[in-house]
């Protein structure tokens, strides 16, 4: 929380220094980046170094195909041993945790990029457009046609109130 605040303090003293409605659109985009990373940053602060460094790993693959021996090669663990730390420290296995990653990225990708859900599917390494919508309804509860026709439905919506 001292860090939330500590942050708050910076963000806010930036937003008054602000000339113009593009530049305070600017900041906002900058403060809420950073309140992210450090929300991520506390999150994984919990964790062992051996789980941060598979996380920074898994994020930074996405794109490609990952097995648990790749992470736990690249950070130097057996595979078992990654597999029973990340169990007890994270929850979730990690495949689990790297099927949340993807779907984190795909939502965004549906948001903010014009890229079709096929391509999103096979960017983010599933085996094809109707097994990413199964899994990403299972997941977030619409298919990611409909999230990205709701949430971009949403945005204009709330443009046209302003």
């Amino acid at each position: 929380m001292e860090t939330a605040y500590g942050m708050s303090d910076v963000w806010i003293q930036a937003l008054e220094d602000a000339q113009g409605i593009v530049e305070i659109e600017s900041t906002l985009d900058r403060a809420l980046a950073s309140f992210a990373q450090a929300a991520r940053n506390a999150r994984l602060a919990g964790y062992s170094r051996h789980v941060r460094e598979a996380y920074a790993y898994m994020r930074q693959h996405l794109t490609k195909p990952l097995r648990i021996a790749d992470v736990a090669e690249h950070i130097g663990v057996h595979p078992h041993y990654l597999a029973a730390r990340f169990k007890s420290e994270v929850g979730k296995t990690v495949s689990q945790a790297l099927f949340g990653l993807r779907i984190e990225v795909a939502k965004d990708l549906l948001l903010h990029s014009k890229l079709s859900i096929g391509e999103i599917a096979t960017m983010l390494q599933f085996t094809d457009q109707s097994h990413f919508a199964r899994r990403f309804r299972h997941a977030v509860g619409v298919t990611p046609r409909t999230f990205r026709q709701q949430c971009i439905g949403e945005a204009r919506s709330s443009q046209v109130k302003e």
